[in-house]
């Protein structure tokens, strides 16, 4: 979900012409940091099942590895609210236009 300005334009799911504004964030729960997370990036690091010998995932371990060691393992942003539901997001403003 986005409302960008005209011109602004997509090239990759990692790669826009707007860049990212600390006042305004989205809660999303990414695919890939799900609760199935080490299992998924442990399986794929033993079979190398994805590109490069799942060089992803290794970096992935590694920091992963090193927030923990570092006593920081959370990928929270510092000014993040928990959400328990809908009326938290729309009292973030989030579903504005929904």
């Amino acid at each position: 979900m986005a409302k960008w300005p005209d011109g602004a334009y997509f090239e990759s799911s990692h790669r826009t012409s707007i860049f990212g504004n600390d006042k305004i964030l989205l809660p999303f729960q990414h695919y890939r940091f799900t609760g199935a997370l080490y299992a998924k990036m442990n399986m794929a690091i033993r079979e190398k099942s994805y590109s490069a010998g799942s060089q992803e995932y290794h970096l992935m371990s590694d920091l992963l590895h090193r927030m923990q060691a570092r006593g920081n393992g959370t990928f929270i942003y510092r000014k993040s609210r928990a959400l328990n539901g809908f009326d938290d997001l729309r009292k973030a403003v989030v579903p504005n236009g929904l």
